[in-house]
């Protein structure tokens, strides 16, 4: 399974846009943004809004339980004000705004959403399946940043519970929630037998006894969901994480690519370049070909909160110079030898046919040896992105 991230890049990671001879060079990166904020250390949801007079990026947050009942507002730098050949990239998120309520309390906050016209908050966490004050709240987007908010609530109940007792593994807790078709769509977190169950309800005020619509199994517990507004996509993009043996953190993403039908695993997953508690996922409100994807988590092992975000970098840098590199053998077996013979610095990448990324390592002037002899006979793909230079692409063969 391929997921969102590398479907929506498939195009771009391979793309040169060429106009009157001058070339376009996008290349994928992937940046953390560190959260400072001690009351907002897991983000349990995320979505994002317009860019900053400075061009940057900007995302609406919320804290779970025992957080203020506030949504905050974070500035992320622009993907393209970093550079491909280093590896790690890191910053941190400025804290611009907030929205405060008048009429709405964080009991255990775990998911934001919105349509065209409205931002939902889902007041639905219920770790130990005891709660009976579950919902959701509304207001128009138009409030954003506003103080003293006013909300209207969505009660919401499960029609299959009858037990209220606090136990550990029961299947009336739900993380992830989004908005489709003036409907919103709950799935729960797993708890229970590893089955994630469906709820699909009005996205207006009122009560509401909720059945499932339907179920899938997974290995993860599902923590978060998005679906790109107007973009034509039936199926939405998760995260979520599981333990391994050795109880450490498995974090995962990847796109739902049968409505609820399909068992999500964390082999075809693709996952963070280290684990984390995947709380919550955000793809761009307007259209923006830099960025792709974020994701939230919280805190963990030590670390602080953190922002991931996806995208492509050099989309406002045309280049028309050729980096020279020199490859061989081809076919392989074992070692390719890459020369890349220009003074640059990069990032090379390998992909399967598909568009899956095998190896994304950064670069500079001068020989590599690349170890290939792991991977299965086939065609494969290795890009080469260097700051100021066209990119270089080639297939080669593993036999």
């Amino acid at each position: 399974m391929k997921n969102s991230f590398i479907n929506a890049l498939i195009g771009s990671i391979l793309f040169v846009k060429f106009t009157l001879g001058i070339c376009q060079t996008l290349a994928p990166i992937e940046v953390t943004y560190h959260i400072k904020e001690k009351n907002m250390q897991e983000i349990s949801g995320l979505i994002a809004d317009s860019l900053s007079e400075h061009g940057n990026y900007t995302f609406w947050a919320l804290g779970d339980g025992g957080a203020p009942a506030k949504l905050y507002k974070y500035e992320l730098r622009n993907l393209d004000s970093f550079t491909i050949s280093q590896e790690n990239q890191e910053d941190t998120a400025l804290l611009l705004d907030s929205t405060t309520f008048l009429n709405a309390s964080n009991v255990d906050w775990e998911e934001l959403s919105h349509s065209n016209s409205h931002i939902f908050i889902g007041d639905f966490g219920n770790n130990n399946g005891n709660r009976t004050n579950l919902r959701i709240y509304r207001f128009k987007r138009a409030k954003l940043g506003s103080k003293n908010v006013s909300v209207d609530t969505l009660h919401i109940s499960y029609s299959r519970q009858i037990d209220f007792s606090s136990q550990r593994f029961h299947p009336w807790d739900c993380e992830a929630m989004y908005w489709k078709n003036d409907s919103l769509v709950l799935l729960s977190k797993g708890l229970f037998n590893s089955k994630i169950y469906i709820y699909t309800i009005p996205d207006q005020p009122g009560h509401y006894s909720i059945e499932p619509s339907d179920s899938f199994l997974s290995t993860q517990l599902i923590t978060g969901a998005s679906i790109k507004l107007g973009g034509g996509s039936n199926f939405p993009d998760l995260v979520g994480y599981n333990f391994n043996s050795s109880f450490k953190l498995n974090s995962v993403f990847g796109l739902l690519q049968k409505p609820f039908k399909n068992y999500w695993t964390s082999d075809p997953s693709e996952k963070l370049r280290e684990p984390h508690q995947l709380e919550s996922i955000a793809t761009p409100i307007i259209p923006l070909p830099v960025l792709q994807m974020a994701y939230a988590t919280e805190k963990y092992d030590g670390k602080n909160a953190r922002i991931y975000l996806h995208g492509v970098f050099g989309s406002s840098k045309q280049n028309i110079k050729q980096i020279e590199v020199s490859l061989h053998p081809n076919p392989v077996s074992s070692d390719l030898h890459l020369t890349l013979n220009t003074q640059a610095s990069g990032r090379l990448i390998i992909s399967d046919i598909q568009g899956k990324w095998i190896k994304n390592i950064p670069i500079e002037h001068g020989s590599h040896l690349i170890d290939v002899a792991a991977l299965p006979k086939g065609v494969y793909l290795l890009n080469l992105y260097a700051i100021n230079f066209a990119p270089y692409s080639q297939t080669f063969i593993k036999q």
